[in-house]
């Protein structure tokens, strides 16, 4: 699920200020990828699952399943657009990579934060993998300046 290009801009602070809330949305859709994965599962796979979505009839006498899964993906789909809706940037839900567009010296960069650490702490280039994202404190040698 790709978002819609956003305008905001994040200062760090305010990217920092958002991580409890993310916590919190990426417990919610850990919690909804285990049910809809579990519900799937009772359909016959994922694959079924998917194509009960693209508007596949439901396998008599599954259709518990098929809402339990329905239901499932409409909270995953919530969550994520919630996130979103911050102004944030759900790049990766496996990894619970969020990003947020902010400017440095001048160029836009993406504030990097990925579930389970306590802060945002590293940035990248929009495009580029979050693999090569770089620590904040050590982008250069130049301290962290918002423009």
């Amino acid at each position: 699920m790709r978002p819609a290009m956003t305008t905001r801009r994040f200062t760090l602070e305010e990217a920092d200020a958002l991580v409890p809330r993310l916590e919190l949305e990426f417990r919610q859709i850990a919690q909804a990828r285990l049910k809809a994965g579990a519900a799937a599962d009772e359909l016959g796979g994922m694959e079924v699952a998917v194509e009960l979505l693209r508007g596949k009839q439901v396998p008599a006498g599954k259709e518990e399943q098929a809402e339990k899964f329905a239901q499932a993906t409409a909270e995953l789909v919530a969550a994520i657009e919630r996130v979103n809706g911050l102004g944030c940037l759900v790049q990766d839900v496996d990894l619970g990579h969020v990003d947020f567009p902010s400017e440095r010296a001048g160029k836009v960069v993406h504030l990097c934060w990925m579930y389970g650490e306590p802060q945002v702490a590293h940035f990248h280039e929009p495009g580029k993998d979050a693999k090569r994202r770089e620590r904040l404190l050590e982008a250069g040698g130049e301290p962290w300046l918002l423009h």
